[in-house]
């Protein structure tokens, strides 16, 4: 019922047709890592999960990124995130952890892809540095597309930009895209993204592989 419903109403557009039979029919998932009730949400990509033994997780949806407090559409993101979630039975399929200590995983209520589900309804921007998932890419572009929540404004700032032209050091008209080094402005030493300190200094930018000298850990 859902795929008709859909395809009947981008019938005109091909391409965007193609899009939603692609999001629909992909992403069950296989297994879970982590099972439990969702008790808090933080903002649109965080939550936390408490398991049947009273055992409590942060989770970070991988492969997306919520507008920061701020930013327009910040607390619409974590209201939909939290209408989604908040009190149900999640499943979590992991991929590691991040500097804060948060598991990084696909989340699934049933069978519905909440990861997938957020960029769909154009709550939060496709993580493309960190994950290169085409579904997830896919959903990204139908909410463009149709103009969904974050992307009915006429120029949205990617929250990754938001919070680098935060930075007292950083010149917003000149930010670049993520890129897999970190320079510390404070010291001067440049880190690659396997290193400790990638992202994890409290003055720094993305910069290329030849600023700065290279971190005696990591090489840099």
């Amino acid at each position: 019922m859902t795929c008709i419903k859909i395809v009947s109403r981008t019938s005109k557009y091909p391409i965007l047709s193609a899009v939603l039979l692609l999001i629909v029919t992909l992403g069950i998932p296989a297994r879970a890592d982590i099972t439990g009730k969702a008790v808090r949400v933080f903002d649109g990509d965080t939550l936390e999960i408490m398991d049947s033994q009273s055992n409590s997780y942060r989770v970070r949806l991988q492969g997306i990124d919520a507008p920061e407090r701020g930013q327009p559409f910040s607390s619409k993101s974590r209201k939909t995130l939290s209408d989604l979630v908040f009190g149900k039975e999640i499943n979590v399929v992991t991929e590691g952890m991040d500097k804060f200590e948060r598991f990084l995983g696909q989340v699934y209520v049933q069978d519905k892809w909440i990861n997938r589900e957020m960029l769909r309804m154009g709550m939060a921007w496709h993580y493309k540095y960190f994950n290169k998932d085409p579904r997830l890419a896919h959903s990204e572009i139908f909410a463009r597309y149709s103009r969904l929540g974050l992307w009915s404004e006429p120029n949205p700032t990617a929250p990754w930009v938001f919070r680098r032209s935060q930075a007292k050091d950083i010149n917003p008209e000149k930010d670049r895209e993520p890129t897999e080094y970190w320079l510390n402005t404070s010291t001067g030493v440049r880190h690659n993204k396997t290193c400790r300190h990638f992202m994890n200094t409290s003055k720094g930018r993305f910069c290329g592989p030849d600023e700065g000298r290279p971190c005696g850990e990591c090489g840099g």
